[in-house]
């Protein structure tokens, strides 16, 4: 694998911008070369990017600095050690992401309504009597299931992409 190839290519395939949204107060970052990122990511296949959903681009986006990151300050040898490493961290990635505010964790919840399946998951899972820590738990479900899915999406395209096997 050629480290400073792959680290290129994900940055250039990271960079955001945030935009407004027409008649509203709202922003939301979107990806520069967004065809190609939905293609590897948002096919409805592949379930990590969500048109509808502003957090599953947040969220890629963060899942893909620390990618790049981890490729800065450590070598491997091929994607699939790379993904063993990805796999050991991607906990403590997600939780990084979760929210501690309540008005941030409401935001999340109220925004999509997938979002209440995590939540009923974590209510369910970990029985918690604080309301609050119910949401972070939700979403960091949310996160770690996204984060999961965009490291399948994404070792899978570096294989193609560089014809690594």
């Amino acid at each position: 694998m050629n480290k400073e190839k792959v680290i290129n290519y994900l940055k250039d395939l990271n960079k955001t911008e945030v935009i407004k949204i027409q008649n509203s107060d709202k922003t939301r970052r979107i990806f520069k070369q967004s065809n190609k990122v939905f293609n590897i990511f948002g096919a409805e296949n592949k379930r990590v990017l969500n048109p509808f959903n502003d957090y599953t681009y947040k969220w890629l986006n963060s899942f893909l600095n620390n990618v790049i990151n981890l490729l800065n300050s450590s070598d491997f040898d091929n994607f699939d050690d790379l993904s063993e490493q990805i796999s050991e961290d991607l906990t403590e990635w997600a939780e990084s992401e979760v929210s501690i505010y309540t008005s941030d964790l409401t935001e999340w919840l109220n925004d999509n309504n997938l979002n209440v399946y995590y939540l009923t998951e974590a209510i369910e899972e970990y029985n918690e009597t604080d309301g609050f820590k119910n949401l972070q738990i939700a979403q960091f479900k949310a996160i770690e299931e996204h984060f999961n899915t965009a490291l399948n999406c994404l070792i899978e395209h570096l294989k193609e992409e560089f014809r690594e096997e």
